[in-house]
């Protein structure tokens, strides 16, 4: 499943399992994956797309966007059953952005979420085929080669590039997460791909706002 695993954009645990026993020839199990991540060794996330919570700090009702990183130590555990899915043993701490301030679209455009919050066990783990990767390198003793930075003039252009061709869209930087969600659709039109997760994306239309004031 090499070819195929690395090529898609989540993988559960099974899969996570599976793919880590057939990289490292090592038999694996749920509970040892979810021992690695606390160990700092793999990140592991929670579909939160379209969730919706109470920020009582700000007083506001919020809508959670993208995929959430754990944050706290987890237990990865088997049901009992045959065919259950590997889940949470327990509560969960995770991160995520926030957008859609129902009620305050005008005063608050764009609102980030950066609290924990808490998210039962119905919630399985999934995991990005890259992060199991580095993992099965690690654990083969093969060291993963780092990319090379861009220089800060590089940094700089690739900015200034993204702020024209923002106005040329008539994208506004000021508000990130909008301009993320119509560059999410423009990109579905146009058989693109954009980076998975939205923070990515927002990091870079922030930077370009910086350049273009």
């Amino acid at each position: 499943m090499d070819k195929v695993y690395r090529l898609m954009k989540w993988l559960s645990a099974e899969q996570a399992v599976e793919w880590l026993r057939e990289l490292t020839a090592t038999q694996i199990t749920p509970t040892e994956l979810g021992a690695l991540c606390n160990a700092g060794h793999c990140a592991v996330y929670v579909r939160c797309l379209g969730d919706k919570i109470t920020d009582e700090e700000h007083g506001v009702n919020i809508e959670l966007m993208g995929d959430a990183k754990v944050i706290s130590q987890i237990q990865l555990v088997s049901d009992q059953f045959l065919g259950a899915p590997v889940s949470f043993d327990s509560t969960v701490t995770v991160k995520c952005d926030a957008y859609g301030v129902w009620g305050f679209q005008d005063s608050v455009p764009d609102f980030q979420f950066d609290r924990t919050f808490y998210l039962g066990r119905s919630r399985l783990p999934v995991f990005k085929p890259e992060d199991i990767q580095a993992l099965a390198n690690k654990l083969n003793g093969v060291e993963t080669p780092k990319e090379k930075p861009l220089h800060s003039s590089e940094r700089k252009s690739a900015s200034q590039i993204i702020a024209v061709l923002a106005a040329m869209a008539k994208l506004n930087l000021a508000a990130p997460y909008k301009a993320d969600e119509a560059l999410r659709a423009a990109a579905a039109v146009h058989g693109l791909e954009l980076p998975a997760s939205p923070e990515t994306v927002v990091k870079f239309l922030k930077t370009a706002a910086t350049a273009g004031a």
